[in-house]
């Protein structure tokens, strides 16, 4: 399955010790948007759950879990996430292509908050 949406929303900041970066499709009510998080400090539980990596919730078709992004693409106007299809949880997506457009904020600010979520992962990110 691949998935496409226009994002008209994002958002990346930091909360109790968890930095979220945020793509929607409305600020107010999204139907697909994709939510990546990470915690800042990993405790031995979250090692032990297989939570010590980063947390992905995709809006349409409803799915979440960790892990799963093999590599992301940054273009002008576009992201594009390569799932693996070895992860269980996300095994059904192989791509979600965000549209986004310069009033989002810059692509320099969108890259920075996606290497910090991927900070220490195989995931790999490049722009084209």
């Amino acid at each position: 399955m691949n998935i496409q949406f226009s994002a008209k929303y994002y958002d990346s900041s930091s909360e109790d010790d968890v930095l979220t970066v945020g793509l929607a499709d409305s600020e107010d009510d999204p139907k697909h948007f994709l939510i990546l998080q990470r915690a800042e400090d990993v405790d031995e539980q979250d090692v032990e759950l297989g939570q010590d990596t980063y947390y992905v919730e995709i809006g349409e078709p409803g799915m979440a879990g960790y892990g799963g992004i093999d590599d992301i693409l940054i273009a002008a106007d576009k992201l594009v996430f390569n799932f693996s299809s070895a992860t269980k949880w996300c095994k059904t997506i192989k791509t979600i292509e965000i549209e986004i457009a310069p009033q989002l904020g810059s692509i320099d600010d969108i890259e920075k908050s996606l290497r910090e979520i991927f900070i220490d992962t195989p995931t790999t990110i490049s722009r084209s």
